[in-house]
């Protein structure tokens, strides 16, 4: 792979969409400004070339949908480079590679998962990247030097709604709360922000949501399936011949299967996607009905 390190233009370098990382804190953006402006940059960033691809130029499109051109695009040091922004330099040392789409991921996803204060939203999307590339839970586990069960969980943040999202990166939600939720359907989510969350905390406020809480919340919202209308029908194609529903046994939102998500409550027999439960019910309703008809027809 070709490299070389020389001096570039700060306007000829734009930032990668393809950067996992995208969660960027202000005023650690501001204290690493200033730490360059009074060390100078120790580490040069690396860029790449667009020639791997077969173009000249990278094409970015501003928030006014101007198209702009840039000979470089940075591939690691993203926030070095938005110090040197923030610092006003015209030109900045650069690690310069000719590297395709995939090596310049992959490179990216790497700076990213090594890093120490890496946002869990952010290292969630790392991991599922790397999974929808191929790559197994197993595998991403001895490359990074981490759990199956921590990959398994930090993937799993993705599912967390948007606004859920946003107040774990704030420090609003705890970690291990934070996977809790995620664990769960939207509808258990999202009326967790609205009655629990939402206009509960400001911005830099320090406050956390105690996980003994969500957890609390969470268990409230399941359903106990010994207490469902249908447990005394027997086996379920008896009823649910059609396969309108899923089967519970076996179900990743039953805490009582093997291989749960849940895996702190293994054995309760609760499920945990509540719209999923609802329709089984109307779905079960429906057959008892149809089978009084029967018997008085």
């Amino acid at each position: 792979m070709k490299m070389e390190i020389m001096k570039l233009r700060v306007a000829d370098i734009c930032e990668s969409a393809m950067n996992p990382r995208k969660t960027f804190d202000k005023d650690a953006i501001s204290e690493l400004a200033q730490n360059i402006a009074e060390q100078g940059l120790l580490q040069p960033i690396t860029v790449r070339t667009p020639h791997a691809e077969g173009f000249d130029t990278f094409e970015k499109l501003d928030k006014d949908g101007t198209a702009h051109e840039f000979k470089y695009e940075v591939v690691c040091g993203a926030r070095r480079f938005r110090a040197v922004v923030k610092l006003g330099w015209e030109e900045v040392p650069a690690i310069v590679r000719d590297m395709s789409d995939a090596e310049a991921f992959d490179a990216m996803i790497t700076e990213n998962l090594q890093r120490k204060d890496v946002d869990p939203i952010d290292e969630a999307v790392a991991f599922s990247e790397l999974m929808r590339k191929g790559q197994s839970v197993k595998e991403l586990a001895a490359r990074f030097g981490k759990s199956e069960r921590y990959i398994q969980d930090r993937t799993k943040l993705c599912g967390l709604i948007k606004e859920l999202q946003k107040e774990l990166t704030k420090g609003h939600i705890p970690l291990i709360g934070a996977i809790y939720l995620a664990k769960c359907d939207e509808d258990i989510q999202r009326s967790f922000y609205e009655y629990e969350i939402d206009g509960c905390f400001d911005d830099d406020d320090t406050d956390c949501y105690p996980y003994s809480d969500i957890k609390e919340f969470v268990t409230r919202s399941f359903r106990l399936l010994a207490n469902a209308e249908w447990t005394n029908e027997g086996e379920e194609e008896s009823w649910n011949d059609k396969k309108e529903v899923p089967k519970c046994k076996g179900c990743e939102f039953n805490t009582a299967s093997y291989g749960c998500l849940f895996y702190e409550m293994k054995g309760n027999g609760e499920c945990t996607k509540e719209s999923c439960f609802k329709k089984k019910e109307l779905v079960f309703r429906k057959w008892k009905l149809m089978q009084m008809y029967d018997k008085m027809f």
